[in-house]
């Protein structure tokens, strides 16, 4: 069964929360404890009822979250780029219209997530101007873009959501899964 989160208010963890969204310029931020439970909320909730997610080959989402996606919210990872760091808006538009074009039941793309510096590439980077095509395609076809691990404060504002890690950005125990949304939006699997 699905219900909803109830969020605590106040406190040294609102503070925070309130701190990154005045940082980041997004609506709000969301703390959490891990940077598995922060990418596989965003993913989660950006794709709604669609199961596709374009993620690269080499990401953490993809290698090392134990099939969460999969199997919490029945998400069906599509790698892209296998062996290289990042993948190109031409390669997303092609695999998004081979997937429209060949499957016979359509189930929805739901999201794009794409991890930036990608640590299974030594810290290799999305270079901004492809990332800029990735998001100007994202919103073109109105496919939600998650980022994880987002570095840089040019990267922050082209994305829909976006993981910021603590431990990454001044060695402070934590994650954050920002994205304009209310608490109250955001669905978990488990008993009422």
């Amino acid at each position: 069964m699905i219900h909803l989160v109830k969020k605590n208010t106040g406190g040294v963890v609102q503070a925070l929360e309130k701190k990154f969204c005045e940082i980041t310029g997004k609506e709000q931020a969301v703390f959490m404890p891990s940077g598995t439970m922060a990418n596989q909320l965003a993913i989660a909730t950006l794709s709604g009822t669609n199961s596709k997610v374009f993620v690269q080959d080499e990401s953490h989402v993809y290698r090392d979250e134990a099939d969460a996606a999969q199997t919490i919210f029945n998400k069906r990872l599509m790698g892209l780029s296998k062996g290289e760091p990042y993948f190109t808006a031409a390669q997303l538009q092609a695999a998004v219209e081979s997937l429209q074009k060949d499957e016979v039941f359509p189930t929805g793309i739901g999201a794009v997530s794409i991890e930036n510096p990608v640590r299974r590439m030594n810290g290799r980077m999305v270079p901004f101007d492809e990332l800029q095509k990735i998001s100007a395609y994202c919103r073109a076809q109105k496919i939600p873009l998650h980022m994880e691990s987002v570095s840089s404060m040019h990267y922050m504002r082209q994305e829909y959501s976006m993981h910021l890690c603590l431990s990454a950005c001044g060695s402070l125990p934590g994650r954050y899964y920002l994205r304009g949304f209310s608490w109250n939006q955001i669905p978990v699997q488990g008993s009422a």
